[in-house]
């Protein structure tokens, strides 16, 4: 009889145990409290990790080695085959995801004109930052599509030039020629041509002489032009021609050939 009554009191004791809800949040690792927003909080004291689910999945579009596909899933990935590879995969309901890839049809648009498009980067749009294109081995860039550079000053008819380091600037023709046309000063005596590509002669008697380089890279031209009274003489003798002098008034275009051989193109 005693014993019915232990029951009976005991029974009674729990029933406010029974009623009160359970809190389904648990620590692990540690007998602290767990965080109030966890449902699982993992501690280890900072000296050991995390080891999830190692699977071998199949492809990105089937749930396999999983009965189903289970929105926010996550696993690692232990094998090579078809599209996946080793890594964390999550699944989004439809596929699995590998993490830190970019998901599948999302387009991010950087603000020098990149795009990232799934998994390549893709250039177009305007460039509003300082971006360096280079070429590395016998890559070159080739451009296709109608190109149109409009900054600095353009204008019709104009040419765009560079310095020895790249800088840029646009020239009209004629004074393009001023600036990369070397003309040499008018020479009353003696000549001997070096850089100079427009010559300029006004001899002060006939028996001075206009010497063409020994030797200059094939295909260089020379243009004489005799702006004086009295004719100047030619050295070395051009292949083509039987000139020997250039007359008062004349002017000649030389083009060299090679193996000291300067050939008269043209004689005005």
């Amino acid at each position: 009889m005693k014993t019915k009554q232990w029951m009976i009191i005991a029974f009674f004791s729990a029933i406010p145990f029974f009623s009160l809800p359970l809190k389904a949040q648990v620590t692990v690792g540690e007998l602290d409290k767990p965080n109030p927003d966890a449902v699982l909080d993992v501690r280890s004291k900072g000296k050991l990790g995390l080891l999830l689910p190692q699977v071998e999945l199949f492809s990105t579009d089937q749930a396999r080695p999983m009965t189903s596909k289970v929105v926010g899933m996550i696993v690692y990935n232990t094998k090579t085959v078809n599209d996946v590879v080793p890594g964390f995969y999550y699944n989004d309901g439809d596929k699995w995801v590998k993490l830190g890839a970019t998901a599948v049809g999302k387009i991010y648009t950087a603000a020098n004109g990149l795009t990232l498009s799934d998994t390549e980067f893709q250039l177009g749009g305007a460039l509003t930052r300082n971006t360096t294109i280079s070429a590395a081995g016998a890559d070159t860039l080739i451009i296709s599509a109608p190109l149109a550079i409009t900054s600095g000053n353009p204008g019709d008819g104009y040419v765009l030039t560079s310095d020895s380091i790249g800088n840029t600037s646009w020239l009209s023709l004629p004074k393009l020629i001023e600036k990369k046309f070397i003309i040499s000063p008018v020479e009353t005596g003696d000549v001997h041509v070096t850089n100079e590509d427009l010559v300029l002669v006004d001899p002060d008697n006939t028996t001075h002489t206009l010497s063409l380089p020994a030797t200059a890279t094939v295909g260089r031209l020379v243009y004489v032009v005799n702006v004086g009274q009295k004719a100047i003489n030619l050295s070395p003798l051009p292949v083509n021609k039987t000139y020997q002098a250039i007359d008062a008034g004349f002017a000649f275009m030389f083009i060299y050939a090679g193996n000291n051989q300067w050939y008269c193109v043209s004689g005005l």
